[in-house]
């Protein structure tokens, strides 16, 4: 064939080389290689082999010999490129009859040329195909191009799958003038998919492998490993490395390798100082491909990889929502080794590596939050519990444990009605629906069947579709107990208030009763009957005296001198009195602790608070039995669990009274310290012995107890403080000297009851003293500004009028600095103390007081023997 146009060469030798090195797919090359000239290059390509036919039609203005020429040429290059294609090929014309058919497609169907030129397309259709193939065949009139699979049958009446690709050949003028049909034969290609199918396979399997790791187990460390071994076997790599970005984001630190050597270099860098595999890799969203690490000039960060003569490398980033973690590096020893599919399926490696780190750190992440949501759980000082629909325990913090008393989740699983055994077994689903949940105070259970109050929140959430309540519970039982003190507090308070004012205007009272009494017993000391009548009187007004001080010692307000006593010798000098005081059917048995400590108490009032229990024991044990008294140390130590106004920590002396008797119940225990509370025959008991040793105790900065069940005695422990090593023992209260009558000195006696007042003045008279009289405080004030001389004052401390007797002395304190103060009052408060101050030559008379204590007490103040503040119970 002659080929005159050098342009018409070039174009054909270009189509041959094109379908030479198999290219595929069908494409229409148009070309102006010559101004007028116009040639179409028609490459059409199946899927197995690359067919490439070209139709060259040169159309030039030239005489119709060159013409018929140029056509002659054309049609034998037609002929002779579709019979050096692998495809089958032929031509039909309008009516769908064959034209043309290539050598290729007799080879695969069969038949012989005669049996075919001329003859319908049917001839290469299956009958259950033809109606499928004459849609396509008017498809193809239309001007459509289609591919699609058929049964093509044989001759000898097998059949093959082909893959056929139709497009309509028209004229120039438009006109449909038949079909151009490729045939493929698919089985071939299907082997050829199969061949690819195995190494995609063996690639699935390996990610599959990564995949079960990372669901089996949370952690990264055999995670790593397994990636890079998998990837290396997948691929058949020479090398594998996967890396993780440093902490500081411009390295890369080694996380596992396959087929490195030992002492490589864990660390890369990937700055921009030196441009590395991994450096590009990250600055693409895509794998990177290096089919040639030797002929690319702008990595200069790879020597360690020629170096073991590596050629081309596939690298991958693995990403994470936050950033990236790292990447995959695949090696190989072959340059141009690496396909897209590789990049593919490293990349979904990647992406199974992320996916795992990521559910790694959620893991932990979860696991930190529940420890530390557990954490919170179990240090709230609250019950927390878990229910499941049924109204089952399902989990517990510690506090539910402790306050319940169980231990080591043996309270999972157990019914609610375990430890709150009043709840509804159902009572979940009465709380489901509820908007705010359920509040209530119940009861709850401890292991020990003891019942306590409790309060419940709860409320029903729903996770995974189940009902779940979850109830939080709060032992409420030392708040019942502190609203208790409280109660019993200001019940106290109030009685205090009340004893408070009755014992101010009875103690005057009775200090006139005394007063008379005392003058009319002196009086009368040569008429026996009258002098006796006298002295009942007087001893009648000390009794009332002793209830005023028992009133105010349950409410607190009496006043206490307490001093560091011995409690041994004391119990011991006790001991025939009790014995006498309790009668011969009583055993008494007293045992103390060797180095027993010293305690500060009120001598006169401890001794009458063991007296009260004494009696209070012999009362319950009507027909005889055994008091035992025992004292201890004891070291109360720090406890927040505990109420403040219980016992505070320090070291005490434990003195424990108990008895053989009747005992008491729980509730009778609880009202024990109750003022006027009392379980005996009306006219058998006041109900005041217990309040005031309970009232003396706690003035004291004690503690009582009282442990007791019917039929099993009773036991009452008082706690009272160590004495400090500083504290002075007690010293015996001095009595009347012989020198207490007066020698002329003046006093001022300020009181506003008058008939108190009569008598202070006719004492002191008698005693020999000179007496100037103050109603009250303001004509006390007038007094003192005075210029008479005055050597004592003896004022009330509590006065109406606006002006107390503690700011009488002061005043008086101002115009007369050296001037001794007495006070008296028959309304001893805990306030009296802090009224008198520290201040020398000062001391406070509590009414009703006696003649010759009286006597004492001003002696003492004008000679200067009061060097300290002394309350004086008369």
């Amino acid at each position: 064939m002659r080929l005159k146009s050098p342009r018409f060469r070039e174009i054909i030798v270009a189509g041959c080389a094109i379908a030479l090195a198999g290219a595929t797919g069908l494409g229409l090359l148009a070309s102006w290689w010559r101004s007028g000239d116009l040639g179409w290059l028609l490459a059409l390509a199946g899927q197995a082999t690359a067919v490439t036919v070209f139709i060259l039609l040169w159309r030039r203005h030239v005489r119709v010999e060159e013409v018929r020429e140029s056509l002659r040429h054309s049609e034998l290059l037609y002929a002779a490129l579709f019979e050096t294609v692998q495809e089958g090929i032929f031509l039909t014309d309008a009516a769908f009859n064959v034209e043309f058919v290539n050598d290729r497609l007799l080879e695969m169907t069969g038949r012989e040329r005669d049996e075919v030129i001329g003859r319908s397309i049917a001839t290469f259709v299956d009958p259950e195909d033809r109606a499928f193939v004459a849609a396509r065949l008017a498809a193809r009139a239309q001007g459509k191009r289609e591919n699609y699979e058929l049964r093509v049958p044989k001759k000898d009446g097998g059949h093959f799958l082909a893959n056929i690709s139709a497009s309509p050949r028209v004229a120039a003028d438009g006109t449909f003038r038949g079909t151009l049909v490729t045939v493929v034969d698919a089985t071939k290609q299907a082997i050829a998919d199969e061949r690819q199918s195995a190494l995609r396979n063996g690639e699935q399997h390996a990610i599959a492998t990564v995949a079960q790791i990372a669901l089996e187990d949370r952690s990264l460390d055999r995670l790593f490993p397994a990636a890079a071994r998998a990837t290396f076997d997948a691929l058949g790599l020479d090398l594998c490395n996967i890396y993780r970005m440093a902490a500081d984001q411009d390295s890369l630190e080694i996380q596992a390798r396959v087929g490195w050597p030992d002492g490589v270099p864990a660390r890369q860098s990937v700055s921009a100082r030196g441009y590395s595999l991994s450096a590009r890799a990250l600055d693409q969203r895509e794998p990177l491909i290096v089919d040639d690490l030797r002929r690319d000039d702008s990595l200069k960060s790879v020597d360690d990889l020629l170096e073991r003569g590596i050629r081309s490398s596939l690298v991958a980033v693995i990403r994470l929502n936050e950033g990236v973690f790292g990447v995959i590096g695949c090696h190989s020893l072959r340059p141009s080794r690496f396909s897209k599919g590789d990049a593919t399926f490293v990349q979904a490696m990647a992406y199974v590596l992320a996916t795992a780190i990521s559910r790694c750190r959620d893991a932990e992440a979860l696991k930190d939050e529940r420890v530390r949501l557990q954490g919170i759980l179990d240090t709230t000082a609250d019950a927390i519990v878990t229910l499941d629909g049924s109204g089952c325990i399902e989990q517990v913090n510690a506090a539910a444990e402790t306050i319940f008393g169980h231990t080591g989740g043996s309270l999972c699983g157990s019914r609610i009605s375990r430890i709150l055994p009043e709840c509804d077994p159902d009572f979940v689903d009465g709380m489901d629906g509820r908007a705010t949940g359920l509040n209530a105070d119940t009861v709850g259970l401890r292991a020990d069947a003891i019942r306590f109050p409790v309060e419940l929140s709860a409320g029903v959430v729903r996770l995974g579709g189940e009902r779940r309540a979850i109830l939080t519970i709060r032992d409420v039982s030392q708040r019942h107990a502190a609203e208790d003190q409280l109660r019993q507090a200001q019940k106290m308070d109030a009685v205090g208030q009340l004893t408070g004012g009755i014992a101010h205007d009875f103690n005057n009272l009775l200090t006139v009763i005394v007063g008379n009494a005392e003058l009319l017993a002196d009086a009368l000391a040569h008429d026996r009957g009258l002098h006796d009548m006298a002295d009942q009187v007087l001893q009648a007004a000390e009794r009332g005296a002793s209830l005023t001080r028992r009133l105010l010692a349950f409410s607190r307000r009496q006043t206490l001198q307490p001093a560091r006593i011995d409690l041994r010798e004391t119990m011991v000098a006790m001991t025939d009195m009790l014995r006498r005081t309790l009668g011969g059917n009583i055993e008494i048995r007293f045992d103390a602790q060797p180095d027993l400590w010293s305690t500060s108490v009120d001598r006169a009032q401890f001794e009458t608070a063991v007296l009260n229990l004494a009696l209070n024991a012999r009362d319950a044990m009507a027909q005889g039995g055994r008091l035992t008294i025992t004292a201890r140390n004891a070291t109360i130590a720090e406890d927040p669990a505990r109420p403040q106004d219980e016992i505070a920590p320090g070291d005490y002396v434990a003195l424990a009274v108990s008895d053989t008797g009747t005992g008491m119940s729980r509730d009778v225990a609880a009202r024990a310290f109750e003022p006027f509370f009392t379980t005996k025959d009306v006219g058998k008991g006041t109900g005041l012995g217990l309040s005031m040793v309970y009232g003396f105790v706690k003035q004291s900065g004690g503690h009582v107890t009282i442990d007791s069940a019917p039929q099993r005695g009773a036991t009452v422990t008082i706690y009272m403080p160590r004495a400090r090593s500083a504290e002075q023992p007690e010293r015996e209260r001095p009595g009347p000297s012989g020198d207490a009558a007066g020698s002329g000195e003046t006093v001022l006696v300020v009181e506003d009851d008058p008939g108190v007042r009569r008598q202070a003045v006719d004492k002191l008279v008698a005693l020999g003293y000179r007496v100037i009289e103050a109603s009250d405080g303001n004509a006390a004030l007038q007094r003192l500004a005075a210029d008479d001389p005055i050597d004592l004052l003896f004022t009330d401390l509590v006065m109406p009028g606006g002006v107390s007797g503690l700011a009488v002395a002061r005043r008086a304190r101002d115009l007369r600095p050296t001037l001794p103060v007495l006070f008296t009052s028959g309304y001893p408060t805990s306030t009296i103390a802090d009224a008198t101050g520290e201040e020398p030559n000062v001391a406070v008379l509590l009414k009703p007081y006696r003649k010759a204590e009286l006597a004492r007490l001003i002696r003492d103040a004008l000679d200067g023997r009061l060097s300290q503040t002394a309350h004086v119970d008369a």
